[in-house]
């Protein structure tokens, strides 16, 4: 049977990586957010006002 890392896993790896062979300083996102005129919750995925402005400028290239 194969042997399957989840995203989880995956993820920890990549911040092992990051963290403990080059260096990086990992920080959990909520506390390094905007301040004030944060532009997403972080549980939102989807930016909203972002697709719609991509969305308006495609549609005037075409």
């Amino acid at each position: 049977m194969a042997n399957f890392n989840t995203e989880s896993e995956i993820e920890q790896i990549a911040l092992d990586i990051l963290s403990e062979d080059l260096g990086y300083t990992v920080l959990y996102g909520p506390d390094i957010a905007e301040g004030d005129k944060k532009e997403r919750d972080c549980a939102e995925v989807v930016l909203q006002q972002r697709l719609k402005i991509n969305k308006r400028e495609t549609i005037l290239q075409i």
